[in-house]
């Protein structure tokens, strides 16, 4: 038995290093490594021919670039909590995305910051190929875990090990789990649910026959697991995950309803508690977040239509047997809907056709009285597969159907749950139906060890061998007939062609297919055992083919001289800014070129790629986010014809130059301090004076981050600053306040001496002397957001809060009693501090529970 388990440990584990095997045998990175042409131009002959995938982009220009900032941040010793370098400050640990508070990311930072000193490296120059590292093993780990949690889940059914281990690779090595490896908040949140199910089944099971104990260690294991997928950073999958638990608890509770007593209840409702409080430091901000960002907005019927039309159709779900009908990605074929990660729904033909097989069969085998008398039967503690596995399989199948289909069981989600109607396509809920697929394939699997009746043997081996074709045809058929009708210069002969060569791993699952029927009735006893392992190397070699290939890769030196390129070329043109000499980074306004989601972008450094870059001494006014603070996006569409973000995407505030004039871009780079407008594409990076016409003559201005304005006017209303900003003076501001004594002079100035992201000082001088007390207000543009205060420093070393406010519709001022003085900007919100102070209840109760149970264990 122990050897039994130590081969399935070894096996899970070999599996999970096959979709990373580039990673980890060969040194290379997880990125598309053709990208990086976006950072140094020079180096795109030179590079990995790579297809534009826009998804892809995310993987570097969000996920990297937040991995490398939280790691940076934490090397210098602070929580991540606020960063300056993008969006004139954005509240960086609100954002779930950037997992800043994820344990395994955490402590991978933690790791590599150790590793670092320890080999006295300098570390903020290594530190864009460290995250990147880090991101390739948190893959590899989210990966295993996919394996083990989907193994330990359906092995809980009293499934055979070989038969749970095809059906966890069905999961750990479908569609949705490698395909979205590149955005990585979305199978780091899925690859928790399985281990979360199982680990609740274990505490319903415990709780139900009084085992105190052992319901005591499952419900911790279960709390953990359910707070590690919320702190995993990706709302909507940790909502259809939550959709998957519930279903699971009715599924439970229901059958043993009558046997079930409060107490137990309570034993399998608290930890659900705990969990949600563990994960309190994280959700507070998230939630403080959401309703500022420029997603947030009231439901309407128009966007829950376009919402459900996104869902899967028929032709999408029929890349569940052949899963480049549309083309592959990774040789830039593929023409399907919006990218192939949401229409996708792959998890293995064989696992596929064996999951038909085995509810046709259980149709015929087991009637309705049948199953329903197993079901009143059913105590927790005894599980019978031929009942539970495929009942829970069924059940989570139709849920991740009618979530993926975009049917109308969306609709209460879409209107009641905030925050819901904004986020991505219903399709990602397909990885339920991964899993069902998975513990549906392996319940059929175990079935197939001979009837006992030829006759009865031989039907049921032509009918598995049926599905199988039905399944071929009517995907290629069905398809075939839509895209004849929708494409006009649409080739059967090509398109068929290209089907056999892209999708030629399928063959594989098919001969799985052949042997499991023919081992239903022919195959003698005796060799049963050798087929029954071909049957399992097949099917998972068929799953291995698909993730062998689907993660996109780059060579280590070239993404090293890549970033030294970008590094050394924006430094030429920082030397040009005349700056004072501070700790402080230069903000940059760059004017990009265009986006595009099927070929290469003309633009070079993308919002967020400065956080990529070894220095720290470079900021970007622009953003890239799906959570963009909304008042800030907005105040560069006014000086960008209205939207700073090309078409193709939202999220991204690129400031295109077909959408930029010579006026807006001058007072924009006013209102949003920054040093130096450049250039950002083309062959090079340019200083701004040689832009087409309207902007041929901008030369290099010094723009102060931090300034004593010369007039102020009073708003109040965050909206009617925004309504009059375009046509305020520059000597201007807009404050949303009441009024306060300003005297200000033309020889008062400030200067930003410290910035520490979530800690700023800034230096508020005169070149006057006064004898009378003089008040100002004193404008940092920077952005504002809940949880910043302004303190200023009154006598010796005392400190004074001032009141502040929001300045030109989106930035942060205080009231400055007085000058000379400095002035100290901390945040600290207190979403953040009452979350805090939640998980560390949660932490309390988990250690108190854990050290109990183990003192009565030991006697201690």
């Amino acid at each position: 038995m122990r050897q039994k388990s130590i081969a399935v440990i070894v096996a899970l584990t070999i599996l999970a290093t096959i979709p990373h095997w580039r990673a980890i045998f060969r040194g290379e990175l997880n990125l598309p490594e053709g990208y990086f042409a976006l950072f140094a131009p020079e180096l795109k002959s030179q590079l990995k021919q790579t297809l534009w995938n826009a998804l892809w982009w995310d993987g570097i220009g969000q996920f990297w670039a937040w991995r490398t900032e939280a790691m940076r941040q934490v090397h210098d010793g602070r929580i991540p909590l606020w960063t300056n370098r993008i969006g004139c400050g954005f509240p960086f640990l609100a954002n779930p995305q950037t997992q800043s508070l994820y344990l395994p990311a955490l402590v991978g930072n933690l790791v590599c910051d150790w590793l670092g000193d320890s080999l006295a490296l300098p570390i903020h120059s290594t530190l864009p190929i460290c995250s990147a590292r880090l991101m390739a093993w948190l893959a590899l780990f989210h990966t295993l875990l996919a394996l083990v949690g989907a193994y330990l889940l359906i092995r809980s059914y009293g499934i055979s090990r070989l038969s749970s281990l095809v059906g966890a690779t069905a999961y750990g090595f479908g569609s949705f789990q490698i395909a979205w490896a590149l955005l990585p908040t979305l199978p780091a949140t899925a690859s928790w649910l399985p281990l979360t199910i199982w680990l609740f089944r274990k505490l319903m099971a415990a709780t139900t026959d009084g085992n105190a104990k052992t319901a005591t260690v499952f419900g911790i294991g279960f709390s953990l697991s359910l707070a590690m997928m919320l702190f995993a950073g990706h709302g909507q999958v940790a909502i259809y995950s939550l959709l998957a638990l519930i279903l699971f608890v009715l599924l439970e509770i229901v059958p043993a309803f009558r046997k079930v007593k409060f107490a137990a209840v309570f034993a399998v409702v608290s930890p659900f508690a705990l969990s949600f409080l563990l994960a309190a430091a994280q959700l507070l901000p998230t939630m403080e977040l959401t309703p500022l960002t420029h997603r947030h907005g009231a439901p309407t019927w128009e966007g829950y239509k376009a919402f459900a039309q996104r869902g899967l159709t028929v032709i999408d779900w029929a890349t569940m047997a052949l899963p480049f009908l549309f083309g592959n990605p990774i040789d830039g074929g593929y023409f399907g809907k919006e990218s192939f990660a949401d229409y996708c729904a792959y998890a293995g033909f064989g696992i596929l056709v064996l999951a038909i097989w085995g509810a046709l069969w259980l149709g015929r085998r087991f009637a309705l009285p049948i199953l329903q008398k197993r079901l009143n039967a059913y105590t927790p503690t005894r599980l019978h597969a031929y009942t539970l596995a495929p009942l829970h399989a069924f059940s989570l199948f139709l849920l991740g159907a009618l979530l993926a289909s975009g049917s109308t069981f969306n609709l209460p989600l879409y209107f009641l749950l905030p925050g819901f109607s904004q986020l991505g396509t219903p399709s990602r809920a397909v990885f339920l139906c991964q899993l069902a697929l998975g513990l549906m394939a392996a319940w059929a699997l175990d079935l197939g060890r001979g009837t006992g009746d030829e006759e009865r043997g031989k039907w049921q081996a032509v009918g598995a061998i049926a599905v199988a074709l039905a399944a071929i045809v009517f995907a290629v058929g069905y398809v075939g007939w839509w895209l004849g009708d929708n494409l006009a210069n649409f080739s059967w002969d090509e398109w068929i062609s290209s089907l056999a060569s892209q999708n030629i791993g399928i063959i594989a699952g098919f001969l799985a297919i052949v042997i499991f029927a023919l081992r239903r009735s022919l195959i003698p006893s005796p060799q049963s055992l050798t087929f029954r392992y071909a049957i399992a190397v097949l099917l998972i070699g068929e799953l291995s083919w698909f993730a062998a290939q689907q993660i996109p890769t780059a060579r280590l030196p070239m993404v090293q001289q890549a970033l030294q390129i970008a590094e050394q070329n924006l430094s030429k043109l920082v030397k040009q800014v005349p700056s004072p000499k501070s700790l402080t980074p230069i903000r940059l306004l760059p004017i990009g070129g265009d986006w595009s989601l099927t070929r290469y972008p003309q633009s070079l450094l993308p919002p967020n790629s400065t956080l990529l870059l070894p220095s720290s001494q470079v900021a970007d006014a622009r953003n890239y986010d799906s959570l963009l603070l909304r008042h800030h996006k907005t105040i560069l569409a006014l000086f960008s014809n209205g939207n700073p973000c090309p078409l193709e995407n939202g999220n991204l505030i690129l400031m295109p130059i077909r959408q930029v004039s010579l006026q807006g871009a001058k007072k924009l780079a006013q209102i949003v301090g920054a040093d130096v407008v450049i250039e950002a594409f083309g062959e090079r990076l340019r200083i701004a004076d040689t832009v087409p016409v309207e902007l041929r003559s901008w030369k290099i201005v010094k723009l102060p981050r931090a300034l004593v304005p010369m007039k102020v006017r009073y708003v109040r209303t965050v909206d009617e600053a925004i309504n009059q900003l375009r046509d305020c003076p520059e000597d201007t501001v807009l404050l949303v306040a009441s009024p306060q004594k300003h005297q200000a002079s033309p020889n008062d100035h400030a200067l930003v001496t410290l910035d520490k992201d979530a800690f700023i000082k800034v230096k508020v001088e005169s070149a006057e002397v006064h004898r009378v007390r003089r008040p100002v207000w004193v404008v940092l543009s920077d952005s504002a957001y809940p949880g910043w205060k302004a303190f200023c420093l009154v006598g010796y070393k005392s400190w004074r809060e001032l009141p502040i406010t929001v300045v030109n519709g989106a930035f942060r001022a205080c009231h400055l009693p007085d000058i000379p003085s400095e002035v100290a900007w901390v945040y600290f919100p207190s979403s953040f501090a009452v979350g805090l102070f939640l998980s560390c209840i949660g932490v309390f109760c988990v250690t108190a529970v854990g050290v109990a149970e183990l003192a009565g264990r030991f006697r201690l």
